[in-house]
């Protein structure tokens, strides 16, 4: 009688724990259904796996967060900023590349560095100088004069110079056997003036706008201790950290209406960050540089300034076509004359491309098919006398009307530096009764570094 009754209590207790998993399976089945917590985002990266996917709605803090700080996923490791890179790499060229090389950090919204990281080697001067006679000085303007110091030698290579007793003469064939050298002896890095004497000739000649002067070695007089290097006291920059930012949302109803196409979260995401990197690319090449006090918000913006803007060679092409001796002599300009590297990378508009395929030596080579694989992006290689350029057609420069233009980079003399890294949090509005949807928000803080501007340029055909 013992034994009916235990078999009893345990086949009632078999029954009641098969009706609570059936009450628990037909709850989960009705958060699936009005949630979407089982739904799979596969193609939220643009062939992400499920695994990477994160799904379903959570709250903005941890349970007992006694900050406001957003409760750590899966996604926000800094591994998604590299999974940003795969969607459309080669659309977003200098996004890409900024997210592959190390990234610095920035703890405010104003980052300083120091723009020139050694001493470049010539000087351009920036308005006409009037000859003079010694023994009185000449003043001469320049576009920069970071790079020179006191007591410092320049030559003047298409100025033919025999002595202290002779004029100095404008050479017809560009370059002098015998240079005019001329001697600095007072400088203002400020005004970006210097003083000098000339070495051998008995006066300083008239010089244009846009003359070449070639840093030499120093001269001290015997009693001198020291001297005073400018390499040892930088130039310094500085640039605001932008809020880039962009929500994808879905409400509940939406996502249960029939359609016509299959259209989700997963699609609006991927729209959503494709867009999301297109502003930051736009931000990257053509931001300026403001702290604004938005008067509407009442409410303070900070905005960079992008690549267009930290350049250190501006250069026009005074013709209309483009042909090759201008294109040779622009990559001579950027490359010679600074610390760059040997192989830069060069970003161009359609109608530039089109200019430049017109020119044999360089039609030869891109039909050469001579490419390399850098940053995930595959590059046309085109080989100069004064280095190698990494080519690729950019599509923003056409967007926005730069289609005419180019842009030599130099990937050793930039980065990004990171405010705050990229961010993807899942918020909860119909907690907070806000609106009844499944949102999801990207977000990031950064600004650009341009050290060496001059290994840097912009070409306008």
């Amino acid at each position: 009688m013992k034994n009916k009754k235990i078999i009893s209590f345990i086949g009632f207790a078999g029954l009641l724990i098969l009706a609570l998993v059936a009450v628990l399976a037909q709850e989960v089945f009705f958060e699936t259904l009005f949630t979407g917590s089982g739904i799979s985002c596969a193609v939220a990266f643009a062939g992400a796996s499920a695994s990477d996917t994160v799904e379903g709605t959570v709250g903005t803090q941890k349970p007992g967060a006694e900050t406001d700080k957003p409760a750590p996923q899966d996604v926000n490791k800094p591994s998604f900023s590299k999974k940003l890179c795969k969607i459309f790499p080669s659309k977003f060229m200098l996004d890409t590349i900024t997210r592959e090389l190390p990234e610095g950090s920035c703890d405010s919204d104003e980052y300083k560095y120091a723009s020139v990281v050694s001493r470049g080697t010539q000087a351009t001067i920036k308005s006409d100088v009037t000859a003079v006679a010694a023994p009185e000085l000449a003043t001469i303007v320049l576009d920069s004069a970071h790079m020179l110091s006191l007591d410092g030698n320049l030559l003047v290579p298409n100025y033919a110079a025999t002595g202290p007793n002779e004029e100095a003469v404008k050479v017809s064939d560009g370059i002098s056997s015998s240079p005019l050298v001329l001697h600095i002896v007072a400088i203002d890095l400020a005004a970006k003036t210097i003083k000098v004497y000339p070495v051998n000739a008995s006066g300083v000649p008239a010089l244009p706008a846009a003359t070449k002067l070639y840093r030499m070695g120093t001269a001290k007089d015997q009693m001198a201790a020291m001297s005073t290097d400018p390499a040892s006291m930088p130039t310094y920059d500085t640039n605001y950290c932008q809020i880039n930012m962009c929500t994808i949302s879905e409400g509940f109803f939406q996502k249960l209406q029939e359609k016509e196409t299959e259209w989700g979260m997963a699609d609006m995401q991927e729209m959503a960050l494709y867009d999301f990197r297109y502003q930051n690319e736009m931000n990257l090449l053509f931001g300026a540089k403001r702290a604004l006090l938005d008067p509407v918000s009442n409410k303070y913006k900070y905005m960079m300034d992008g690549f267009v803007r930290k350049v250190g060679h501006t250069l026009v092409n005074p013709n209309a076509a483009l042909n090759e001796k201008f294109i040779n002599n622009a990559v001579a300009e950027i490359f010679d004359g600074n610390n760059g590297s040997e192989a830069r990378i060069m970003f161009y508009g359609s109608e530039f491309g089109v200019k430049m395929s017109e020119g044999a030596i360089f039609q030869k080579q891109l039909d050469a098919g001579n490419t390399e694989i850098k940053f995930g992006i595959t590059w046309n290689v085109i080989e100069t006398n004064f280095g190698k350029l990494l080519c690729k057609k950019h599509d923003a420069f056409s967007l926005c009307g730069y289609g005419s233009a180019a842009m030599i980079i130099d990937p050793a003399n930039f980065r990004k530096i990171v405010q705050k890294p990229l961010g993807w949090f899942d918020l909860d509005l119909e907690r907070s009764g806000q609106q009844r949807s499944k949102d999801k928000r990207v977000d990031e803080s950064f600004t650009l570094e341009v050290t060496n501007k001059e290994t840097h340029g912009l070409i306008i055909s």
